[in-house]
């Protein structure tokens, strides 16, 4: 991930590395090698937000050092080698837009509701719902609208978006192994939430195919892809989380509801 951002062609005015005090699941203690700190910002964030830690301690510092509301935020993660051009490309579209090089579509979004309601059993319900999930991989048109940002392709936001609502939202979804361990649906959700589009980026100089993945990373058994913490696969725990988001009023996804105050 170093090695991929200083190949960039935009360099980043700053690059950050949130490292919490110690591994939560297995109490764990962090140490930053000394060398690390010569090459990018370690923020020593104190809390485990789980997959999430890659981002919401960002959002606290930037807000804490009153960065500009317009500032743009790009995540990445530490299992995959990004295109030369990323940076450059992200700062070239929409700023009201949140961008990702891949994104998750929800096909046919009027009917899951119903198919939330009438499955019980998740795995019978996961393998019935996966042609309501559709893949942007090979035939990707830029500027396409999608439901969910897919973290690991990175993407990229701006401060301004995060209102002061987002501490307070995630703090509750931490309490959730469901929403901590599916950390793409709880920020998309989020943003669903205030309104903001999500789209995918895909031109010559980035898309998501000229990504080169770590596979120590994509293929360890610790990836949720492949299980993970919870021992279920992303689909799984995609599915069980908008079915609750379904019964408590909260799938800003599906819906597109918006809170009151932005309804008014």
């Amino acid at each position: 991930m170093v090695e991929s951002i200083r190949r960039q062609t935009q360099a980043p005015t700053l690059f950050m590395l949130n490292v919490p005090d110690t591994f939560e699941r297995t109490g764990e203690k962090y140490a930053v090698p000394a060398q690390l700190t010569n090459t990018v910002n370690v923020n020593r964030c104190g809390r485990d937000w789980g997959p999430a830690t890659k981002f919401v301690p960002t959002i606290e510092f930037l807000k804490a050092n009153n960065f500009e509301d317009n500032t743009r935020i790009i995540v990445v993660d530490d299992d995959w080698c990004y295109p030369q051009g990323m940076l450059a490309s992200y700062l070239a579209v929409d700023s009201a837009v949140a961008w990702t090089l891949q994104g998750l579509a929800f096909d046919n979004a009027a009917e899951l509701p119903k198919k939330l309601e009438n499955f019980r059993n998740y795995e019978q319900f996961s393998h019935s719902i996966a042609p309501f999930f559709t893949q942007h991989l090979l035939n990707l048109q830029h500027n396409v609208a999608c439901t969910v940002l897919e973290a690991w392709s990175s993407f990229c936001v701006t401060l301004d978006m995060f209102k002061d609502d987002f501490m307070d939202y995630m703090r509750d979804a931490m309490t959730c192994d469901m929403t901590k361990y599916a950390d793409d649906l709880t920020i998309s959700n989020y943003l669903a939430m205030h309104g903001v589009e999500r789209r995918v980026l895909h031109t010559k100089k980035c898309n998501v195919k000229q990504l080169v993945p770590l596979m120590a990373g994509v293929t360890g058994d610790d990836a949720l892809r492949n299980g993970g913490a919870l021992n279920e696969t992303n689909l799984t725990r995609y599915v069980r989380l908008l079915h609750k988001w379904e019964e408590t009023g909260e799938n800003y996804l599906i819906n597109g509801r918006k809170p009151k105050c932005l309804q008014d």
